[in-house]
This record gives structure tokens, C-alpha cells and sequence, in this order.
């Protein structure tokens, strides 16, 4: 099914999100078959096997939603090993949860996502890639972007302000992007006459260098699939913002249309004045705020400053969305989300 919910960014993880598991580190156990030899076996839990997880909270058609101290309750992959894991002293048991939201919370509990990772086998074995499941929509990374933006307006630099939620959100300790299908600041070269990316020096993920070499490009949003490919390429303006020569979406000799083109993406673009309700235009019959942000002033090269420079001014900024489904409704985590929430299909949202 298609899953309506994210989290920071990534699917939520719920009883139908089609979430699988798989260890990365081998789940041994004494296998009776072999004389009690310990023996190393894969291991896989699914998300349709969700225990433990919300009561009231409900997602995408009634599903309950992992959180953590929920559980997958059983695996597969090591029947054989029955004389139980050397560790846990048990075989096809449950996955439990490692890591989860910083700051979206069910019934008091930090919700758990896609990439998220898992013990396995009752702690015999651990998934340090975590857990897989299909990504969001392009549209639903977008309304996300939207999020970003707008709990931005108050930023001097727009466009910093979102890489940094990008990095404290999705990026591994703030710094790699780890299993994050959002890139931020991402710097292209043409090697061999084409556009890539400038890979990190291990070649696991984009540079973090912030500077670009000459004549390279840095588009504000990469998405990339679950090995890494780029799948899309999104500028996004602020209002007062321009596109410069590299960046014209109109130019098809554009840098950024050429980048495009060798990677075999889609170039994409965000007005966030016109494109996000939330900054304030809103879609049309919606009543119009009283309050606008303020424009800030003009930086078309904003990528190329240096991360510590970004400054962002006034308090109260959103640290964590839930975006459901088409309505956009939002939980934040600053106060745990208490009561019942109604995510996806529903339409109400109760609290204490």
C-alpha cells in the first residue's frame, strides 16, 4: 500500500507499510544438525509482524504505528539453528528498534522510520542498515521540502537554514546522509565529459566539502534511491531569489539541465512563495494570514557559503513534521503528540 505518512523526511513505519529487515552482521546460533555447531544465518522480520506499537494512533487505514519499545515479534532465515543464538539462546524471534525520531512522538514514544535500525533475534544479531520499505513520493518529499522551508522564514539564509534541518533530521549525526534518501548541497563535476557526483573520499555518499571546484554545479536537493542513484534534482527559491545562468530551467544547455540529462534525472524547481501553502499564499478559497515573512535579501549563490555562517534569527522554530497525506496536517514533537491522531485516511485529530 502506499504509505501517506513521514517522518523527518522518511516513511513511517506501521503494520502495513510493507517494512522488511534484514541483519547485516551474521545471527549465529548452535544447530543441532552440525553437533551444536555455532553457525552463522541470515535473519529478516517484516513490518506486518508490528507488536506492541500505537493504540490510538492509527495510520494509513487503521494501521497501528512502530514506535519505540515496539517489535517485530518474529524472523525467518535461521530455523536450522535451533539450539538458539549464542547470544540470545533463541532463533526466529523478534526484532526490537535502535534508533527512531528525535522529535515526533505516538503516546509519548519516539515513532520509528524507514533507515531506522534494529537488534535481531532477540538481540543475537543487529540490522545497522536498517529497515527497508518503499520511499516516499516525490510529491510527499516535496510537502516535506514545504515544511522546511517555512519553519525557515525567519532565516537569514533560507537556503542554509533547510540544508541544516536536512542534516539534523535525516543526516547520520547530523553529518552523513547514512540511509537519508534526501541529499542536501549535493556538488557535481563533469569527469569524462559528463556530470556526477563528487563523491566522498570512502565513495559511500557525496562530498561534505562545501566548496565546489570550477566550473561544477550545487543543486539544493538530490534524492537518491536506496543505493544511492540520484532519482532527482530540485533548486529551490525563496522569494527575491533568481536563477543564475547555470541553474535557468528554460536554457536546455543549462549546467544544471546538462547535469540532469547525464544522470538521467528530472531538473525540478520549488517557488516556495508559490509552491508551499504554507508560506502564506495558501491554495485558492483558503483565508490569507495576517502575517508574511519577510523577504530576505537576494543571495543567488547561497550553496557557497560556508556552513558557519548561516544565522538564523527568533525562536519557536518547528522541529519536527508529520506530513498526512494530502491535508498536511502536522504533529509536533517539542510537546509529545498525546491522544488520538487519525494519520492518512482520517481526518481528526484529538488531543488531551
Amino acid at each position: 500500500m502506499v504509505i501517506t505518512v513521514n517522518i523527518n523526511g522518511l516513511s513511517l513505519c506501521h503494520k502495513a507499510s510493507q517494512g522488511v529487515v534484514r541483519n547485516t552482521l551474521p545471527d549465529v546460533c548452535k544447530t543441532p544438525p552440525a553437533n551444536n555447531a555455532p553457525l552463522p544465518y541470515p535473519n529478516i522480520a517484516f513490518s506486518k509482524d508490528l507488536a506492541k506499537g500505537t493504540t490510538s494512533v492509527k495510520a494509513d487505514g487503521g494501521n497501528m504505528c512502530a514506535i519505540k519499545g515496539s517489535e517485530f515479534s518474529v524472523s525467518i532465515g535461521d530455523e536450522p539453528g535451533s539450539g538458539g543464538g549464542v547470544k540470545s539462546g533463541v532463533n526466529k524471534d523478534k526484532a526490537t528498534w535502535l534508533s527512531w525520531s528525535p522529535d515526533v512522538y505516538f503516546e509519548g514514544q519516539p515513532a520509528c522510520r524507514l533507515t531506522d535500525k534494529m537488534l535481531m533475534n532477540k538481540g543475537n544479531t543487529v540490522s545497522l542498515g536498517g529497515l527497508d520499505q518503499p520511499p516516499l513520493t516525490p510529491s510527499e518529499i516535496d510537502d516535506w521540502l514545504c515544511e522546511a522551508a517555512c519553519e525557515c522564514a525567519t532565516a537569514v539564509f533560507f537556503q542554509n537554514c533547510v540544508a541544516s534541518k536536512i542534516e539534523e533530521h535525516l543526516y547520520d549525526d547530523g553529518v552523513y546522509p547514512g540511509g537519508s534518501r534526501i541529499w542536501r548541497e549535493v556538488s557535481m563535476t563533469v569527469v569524462n565529459g559528463a556530470w556526477q557526483v563528487i563523491s566522498n573520499g570512502a565513495g559511500t555518499g557525496p562530498t561534505s566539502n562545501v566548496f565546489t571546484p570550477g566550473g561544477g554545479i550545487r543543486p539544493d536537493i538530490v534524492t537518491v534511491d536506496s543505493a544511492g542513484n540520484p532519482t532527482r534534482m530540485i533548486e529551490m527559491k525563496f522569494p527575491g531569489d533568481t536563477f543564475n545562468a547555470n541553474q535557468n530551467p528554460a536554457d536546455p544547455n543549462s549546467a544544471y539541465n546538462r547535469a540532469a540529462d547525464d544522470l538521467g534525472i528530472e531538473y525540478e524547481q520549488i517557488d516556495v512563495e508559490n509552491d508551499c501553502p504554507c508560506w502564506g499564499g495558501g491554495p485558492p478559497g483558503e483565508p490569507v494570514p495576517v502575517e508574511t515573512p519577510a523577504p530576505a535579501p537576494s543571495l543567488e549563490d547561497e550553496g557557497e557559503w560556508s556552513w558557519g555562517k548561516r544565522i538564523l534569527v527568533g525562536t519557536g522554530v518547528v522541529a519536527g513534521v508529520v506530513v498526512v497525506g494530502v491535508a498536511g496536517a502536522a504533529c509536533v514533537a517539542s510537546v509529545a503528540c498525546a491522544g488520538a491522531l487519525v494519520l492518512g485516511g482520517g481526518t481528526a485529530l484529538a488531543t488531551q
